[in-house]
């Protein structure tokens, strides 16, 4: 399962908040350490090829 979160986070301790009421799933708020967000981020890698690429 994958995450897309853009723009990448500042590098300090943030709040996500995520809701999804037609799916039963109330408002939940964490604190997410966004230096590991971008630390982990330094690490990914496509998924899909770059459609700006000729073959």
């Amino acid at each position: 399962m994958g995450l897309w979160l853009w723009p990448s986070p500042p590098r300090e301790t943030f709040e996500l908040g995520v809701e999804w009421p037609a799916g039963g799933v109330e408002l939940s708020i964490v604190d997410l350490d966004g230096a590991a967000i971008v630390s982990a981020a330094q690490l990914s890698v496509p998924y899909w090829p770059d459609s700006t690429q000729s073959e």
